[in-house]
């Protein structure tokens, strides 16, 4: 019977159940397992040492020295407590287990009778959680297990986290790679600019990648940089990345160097971000271009942009209160009250009966009672919130409109959904 254990490899586990010398020392003995590994197999490129049978069955088996007579119950509770002959080859990958994966490699026989997509689906899987991590030791063994397998999306996984070493040794030893894809492109998103760098000078990127978007919506001012020097990069769109990202270094160097020709950048994503540096710099240099969803991107994201208010003259929409209201944004609402003449639409009230926001419905009740859109409020408020179902019932009870009252009171109950019993 094989039995792989992949929780057997923590010292904890090891201290407890001992040694095999001090195993013979006990009164208990050994539970008979028939391995086609060594026990003591330490090596660390095929994951380390050997222990046998699961860990916390061993444990057991110490505090009953009784049960000692009845080795084939051990092995029946072994048998079923153990889950690794159900693991594929790409969950043993994934739990960095190379016990695991040498439990499958005994298994040949029946991964010999899979399909061969699957098989192919089984390895690539593995492969991309073994290069995600670096683990250049279990991509050797995996290699080794099939050879032939294709391994694209594995370097990519790499190239994303940085891994410059498992793409060097990828490129030296296997075959099975098709190079000069996304790699590049997943390295500067993942702002590894010495992976970046590397795959630029030993593989063939694609000429038109705009992976200088991916690093100015970063922010990676050096990776900006060196896409320009190298690869020529240059685009009006990687200004307004950088723009909605806050990242004023990059666009004030972009500006300087003539990146690229900086008109049109979109203020909008910088003040749905709150970035009023960026938002002053394109107002003030003359290459941002404003909407009135500049102010309605504000106020959704709760940012209280007296200065857009004051210094442009495009205003905002009816949105601006809806997409506040959504967003429980009270003291944005508040200022485009007071200071902006919009208003709001009926999504308004909607808005924040289906996000729950009990005192901003009551607000709108108060200051905004034509643009209620009540059957709808009523429609959230019954699936999402008792008590302000119960204000509904007692605002209404109230104002004396009997036609919206019997529509509340079909389907409401007295009883709050959680009560508790007060003792006095």
């Amino acid at each position: 019977m094989e039995i792989w254990a992949p929780w057997e490899t923590s010292r904890h586990a090891r201290t407890i159940i001992g040694t095999d010398e001090q195993q013979q020392q006990r009164a208990v003995p050994p539970a008979p397992v028939e391995d086609a590994h060594d026990a003591n197999d330490a090596n660390d490129a095929l994951g380390g040492t050997w222990i046998g049978p699961l860990a916390c069955v061993r444990v057991v088996r110490r505090s009953r020295p009784d049960m000692a007579a009845f080795p084939h119950v051990w092995e029946a509770v072994e048998a079923f407590l153990d889950c690794s002959p159900s693991c594929s080859l790409a969950q043993a990958a994934a739990f960095g287990s190379m016990r695991l994966l040498r439990g499958i490699s005994a298994r040949s026989g029946a991964m010999a009778a899979l399909d061969a997509f699957y098989k192919q689906a089984q390895f690539s899987g593995a492969m991309q959680h073994a290069a995600a991590r670096g683990d250049v030791e279990m991509i050797r063994w995996l290699l080794t297990f099939q050879p032939g397998g294709l391994v694209t999306s594995a370097v990519e996984q790499a190239a994303r986290n940085g891994h410059v070493r498992v793409l060097a040794w990828l490129k030296q030893h296997h075959d099975h790679v098709f190079w000069g894809a996304n790699e590049l492109r997943y390295a500067v998103e993942g702002n590894h600019a010495q992976a970046a760098r590397w795959l630029q000078e030993n593989t063939r990127p694609p000429s038109k990648l705009r992976a200088m978007n991916l690093a100015a919506a970063n922010g990676n001012l050096e990776l900006v940089q060196w896409l320009h020097q190298v690869r020529h990069e240059a685009s009006s769109s990687a200004a307004a990345k950088a723009a909605k990202g806050g990242f004023l270094d990059v666009l004030k160097w972009m500006d300087k160097h003539s990146l690229c020709k900086l008109q049109g950048v979109p203020v909008e994503g910088a003040a749905a971000g709150g970035h009023l540096k960026v938002v002053k710099w394109l107002h003030k240099s003359g290459v941002g271009i404003a909407t009135p969803r500049a102010l309605d991107a504000a106020a959704a994201n709760g940012h209280l942009e007296v200065w857009l208010h004051k210094n442009r003259s495009e205003g905002c929409t009816t949105a601006a209160m809806d997409q506040a209201a959504a967003g429980g944004h009270f003291e944005v609402l508040l200022f485009l009250h007071t200071k902006r003449s919009e208003g709001c639409s009926m999504d308004a009230a909607v808005n924040a009966s289906r996000n729950e926001h009990v005192e901003i419905l009551q607000w709108f009740f108060r200051f905004y009672p034509r643009m209620i859109h009540r059957e709808k409020v009523i429609v959230f408020a019954k699936r999402y919130n008792y008590y302000l179902m119960d204000w509904l019932h007692r605002n209404y009870q109230a104002s004396g409109e009997r036609t919206v009252l019997a529509e509340i009171n079909s389907s409401f109950y007295l009883t709050p959904p959680e009560t508790e019993e007060l003792t006095t």
